[in-house]
């Protein structure tokens, strides 16, 4: 887990509330509560491990004055590799790890 801010564009802001006529107090209140709002810190969690959706879901929804994103949801796929004839006993040990939703033995790679 970890924070950020992100980089104000105070130019930008000000041409705004210029264009829409605001000065002195009214400007430099209006510019102050844009500051302010621009300035809240964003948490970030990355997770070690891969992690579907629905399980994000019910993490965060625990939290439930928190809104969230998710930022990154790649497919996750990998290939293995053991001993000819030990096929299945490896799909089962790796359906067996907590972050496994599915295996399947698509066909043998290399040569006797």
């Amino acid at each position: 887990m970890f924070s950020t801010t992100a980089n104000i564009d105070s130019t930008y802001f000000i041409e705004i509330l210029e264009e829409r006529g605001l000065k002195g107090d009214e400007f430099d209140a209006a510019f102050s509560r844009i500051v302010e709002s621009q300035l809240r810190e964003e948490q970030f969690i990355e997770f070690n491990f891969s992690i579907n959706e629905a399980q994000v879901k019910r993490v965060m929804g625990t939290f439930r004055s928190v809104a969230y994103q998710i930022l990154q949801n790649y497919p996750r796929s990998v290939n293995v590799s053991c001993e000819i004839g030990r096929e299945q006993e490896l799909m089962e040990q790796i359906q067996k790890l907590p972050f496994v939703e599915s295996t399947a033995l698509i066909g043998i790679i290399g040569g006797y």
